[in-house]
């Protein structure tokens, strides 16, 4: 995605596997939420703030599925 369509991403709120595929809730700025794969977020400010944020590892599986170290 270009540099544009960045832009109108605001934030990715989750993550879902559907069909196989991981997909990514985000809600753009104008308001509206889709859900979107892999390709179409990987390249944008707001997906490297989800995986910092910790809800999801950089292979796909969220906290709850890895499990934490103790």
């Amino acid at each position: 995605m270009g540099e544009e369509a960045e832009h109108a991403l605001d934030r990715i709120l989750s993550q879902r596997v559907h069909d196989g595929r991981i997909e990514y809730e985000v809600h753009w700025q104008m308001g509206d939420t889709t859900w979107e794969p892999l390709e179409h977020v990987e390249e944008t400010g707001a997906f490297e703030s989800f995986l910092r944020g910790g809800k999801v590892s950089e292979a796909g599986a969220s906290e709850a599925e890895v499990g934490s170290p103790e």
